[in-house]
Order: C-alpha cells, then sequence, then structure tokens
C-alpha cells in the first residue's frame, strides 16, 4: 500500500522561526509541508488544512509542550504518526510524555538533512502500515456490521432505528469537534445495542420508551453494556471498540479509567443517545438541548456546543408526504411506524430507510398477503449533509 503523500503531508511545529525555515529547505522538495510556529497554531492547522500523515513537534514550546500538543493531536485523528525533537531536554524529561503521547520516534536537536529525511521515510512506512492494517480491519468488519444490522433490522426494529440514528448524529458531532475516528463510532454505536437482543418481546417496547418494567428487566438492561463490551472484544483487535462500548454510560468527568480517544468517543455516542431519547419521547430540538446542557458536566467539554451547531432545528418542518409502501427509496426517513394489520413491529418511526429496510419490506410483502401491509406511509426525504455532493 502507497501513502497519498500528495494529500497527506507533514505538519512541524516549532516556536524557533529559523528552525523552520532549515526543515523547509529540506522537505519542501521531497514532502508537502505546513510549518506552526505554535501549539495554537498547529492545532488550528490540524483542523483546517488536515489530516496529516505525520506531525512532528518541538518538546520546549511555551503554554502547551510538545507531548501535549501530540496527545491531542492524536485524540483528534489516532491514525496520525507523531514524532518529538527532544533538543536539550532529556530523556528523563520526556520519557513519561512519550507513553501518554504514543510517540513513534524522539528526534535529537539538532538534525541533519539526511537523517531527517530517513526519519521521515520511516514515518511514512509507520503510517502505511497503520492505514493497511485498518483498511483491512474495516474490509473484515463491515461483513459483520452488515449482518449484526439484519438482525437487528429484523429482531430489534426500535432499536435499529436509534442505533442508526445515535450513529448519524455522533458522525455530525464527532465532525464538528474535529475527532477523525468514523469507524470506531460506527462500530461502537451500532455494537452497543447488541445486549438488546436478549429483550423478551414482550418488553421490547416497554423499555425503549422508558415505561416501568420489572426489577429483572432493569437489572438485565444495566448488565448490557458488559455484555455487548465483552462479545466484541472477543473480536481480535476490537478490544478498544469493547472499551468503547462499555464507557458510553459513564459521566465523562469521571471516567477515568480509560484513555482520553475512548472517553471522548464514548461521551459523543452518549449524547447522541440521550438526543434520541428525548426526541422520541416528543421534545423539540431546542428543548432537547436545553435539558442536556442541564447536564453538561456528563458529557466532553465543547459537547454542548457542537450539538447547537449540527442538530438541525428545522428537522420538524421539513415537508412530509405520503407515499405507498412500495415506492420507499434508500435515504428517506419514516414518520411513522410500520407495522403488520397484528400490530407486529417491522420499523419504527425515525428510521432512515437503507438496503436492509427495503429487502426487509420485500420479504414481507412475499411472504405476506399485501393485506397485512399498510398501504401507503409518511415520510421525510433528509437534506443532504454538508458538503454533500461536493469535493
Amino acid at each position: 500500500m502507497k501513502s497519498d503523500r500528495t494529500t497527506r503531508g507533514i505538519l512541524f511545529v516549532d516556536d524557533e522561526p529559523s528552525v523552520l525555515e532549515s526543515l523547509r529547505r529540506v522537505v519542501e522538495t521531497h514532502y508537502p509541508a505546513t510549518f506552526a510556529k505554535s501549539a495554537k497554531e498547529a492545532i488550528e492547522a490540524f483542523e483546517q488544512q488536515g489530516p496529516f500523515a505525520m506531525v512532528i513537534s518541538d518538546f520546549r514550546m511555551p503554554n502547551l509542550n510538545g507531548a501535549e500538543l501530540l496527545l491531542e493531536i492524536r485524540n483528534r485523528d489516532p491514525d496520525v504518526v507523531t514524532m518529538l525533537f527532544t533538543g536539550a531536554a532529556g530523556f528523563d524529561d520526556v520519557s513519561e510524555a512519550v507513553r501518554m503521547g504514543q510517540i513513534y520516534r524522539l528526534i535529537g536537536k539538532p538534525c541533519g538533512a539526511k537523517e531527517m529525511l530517513q526519519n521521515l521515510e520511516d514515518g511514512f512506512r509507520q503510517y502505511d502500515a497503520i492505514r493497511a492494517e485498518k483498511n483491512l480491519l474495516e474490509q473484515t468488519l463491515n461483513g459483520a456490521v452488515s449482518a449484526l444490522t439484519t438482525i437487528l433490522s429484523a429482531t430489534e426494529p426500535l432499536f435499529f432505528g436509534r442505533a442508526q440514528r445515535v450513529k448519524k448524529l455522533a458522525f455530525k458531532l464527532a465532525d464538528h469537534m474535529g475527532i477523525h475516528d468514523q469507524w470506531r463510532l460506527e462500530l461502537a454505536s451500532t455494537f452497543a445495542y447488541l445486549g438488546y437482543l436478549n429483550l423478551p418481546p414482550a418488553m421490547q417496547e416497554r423499555v425503549y420508551h422508558k415505561r416501568i418494567v420489572p426489577d429483572k428487566v432493569t437489572h438485565l438492561i444495566d448488565g448490557f453494556p458488559r455484555f455487548a463490551a465483552d462479545l466484541v472484544k472477543k473480536i481480535p483487535r476490537l478490544e478498544k471498540i469493547g472499551n468503547i462500548i462499555i464507557s458510553i454510560p459513564r459521566d465523562y468527568d469521571t471516567n477515568w479509567q480509560e484513555e482520553e480517544h475512548v472517553r471522548r468517543l464514548a461521551s459523543v455516542i452518549r449524547l447522541a443517545n440521550d438526543f434520541d431519547e428525548y426526541s422520541e419521547a416528543h421534545y423539540g430540538p431546542k428543548a432537547i438541548h436545553q435539558k442536556l446542557k442541564d447536564r453538561q458536566h456528563q458529557y466532553l467539554p465543547g459537547a454542548m456546543e457542537a450539538l447547537g451547531n449540527v442538530i438541525d432545528l428545522e428537522i420538524d418542518s421539513l415537508p412530509e408526504i405520503e407515499i405507498p409502501l412500495r415506492q420507499i427509496q434508500i435515504g428517506m426517513t419514516l414518520r411513522q411506524d410500520i407495522r403488520l394489520t397484528d400490530g407486529l413491529l417491522l420499523a419504527s418511526k425515525g428510521t432512515v430507510i437503507d438496503e436492509v429496510v427495503v429487502e426487509l419490506m420485500d420479504n414481507y410483502r412475499r411472504t405476506y398477503d399485501e393485506t397485512y401491509l399498510p398501504a401507503f406511509v409518511r415520510v421525510i426525504e433528509d437534506p443532504p449533509e454538508k458538503g454533500e455532493g461536493s469535493d
């Protein structure tokens, strides 16, 4: 696998302009590079010009040292390769920083041109390896996620619909907050609902709508995150997904046992889930935002601002249309439950129509007489995602 070095370059950070100028002369004819004079400038460049394959920072800088900066960068993009210029700092000064920031390599100062170029070549090879492993995992897991969503849509349509909506909102929140880890968000937000497969059919709607249930059912539900996490952790290299799932119910400001990136992803999913629960209880977006602000200490800093910017406050004013069930299309959102005449729920209000739902409806049409299915359904067409259709 070859690095796309024309689009994912290197970000250098040093508070000494002369050092940055020397680095520019060394690398400008070999790799695309961006240069920042402070940690603040580096974070802005990362968010506005990223993603980058590598970020290389000086250790001793004012306000935020290089190791702290690289940790902050990795919280935004765990795939990035980070290196640290040690300069006059001894290894004792940076050993803990290296451990915390998962820094790939320390580079002594001064560093000659030949040595610098070799470090960069090694860094790109490391980046290639990280991306190759991630791509392999994504390809391997696509089938598992597809199978899971098929099972959820057929057996737990209420929670399947919630998983769809939570994933969609979590993606928007993460994008607004500069968290670049969609594949972990997708896996964790989908697998998190595995536990609900254990619910007795008679309890599904009662639990979903937060009605009173027997104590033994409440105890069962409390164990769902652990059940889902333990199941996922049995899959090689998905231990972190399990850690995210087990962290979703925990308050961000008390969940210190997990690494920062896990805490951030878990908090994003929790916020998206809490928003959806209020939405299903018929609260409007503004009312939900205010309710969640009243307990914002439970979520990661900046989450409420992100939520205020990404929720579409006009979603309920979008035109609702009624169409024949046969004409539902991928991308539409159901504005009513779809049930058989005997009351069996096939798909819940708020479900975003995808290939799985379309196939499910086709299967029921082939299995049942048409009179068992609703002839018409109310739907809306979601507005296009921000930036959709553009390069």
